[in-house]
């Protein structure tokens, strides 16, 4: 059986595509590659027993033609 998990957090993300990231809507980068840096504050969630209220976590991503 699958681990539980959820959470809720602030979410804030910022890439290389027009306003919207066409990524987001199952479409191609607006540069023909994506590059994006998105940042998750958890204020509250569990992955099973774990805790992971107050986690920071950031990616920094590229899909070169995408």
């Amino acid at each position: 059986m699958p681990t539980k998990w959820n959470f809720e957090a602030e979410y804030i993300q910022s890439c290389n595509c027009a306003w919207g990231c066409p990524c987001n809507f199952d479409a191609l980068p607006t540069t023909g590659s994506c590059e994006a840096l998105v940042s998750w504050h958890i204020k509250k969630g569990t992955f099973g027993t774990t805790k992971l209220d107050g986690t920071t976590f950031a990616w920094g991503l590229w899909w070169p033609r995408a």
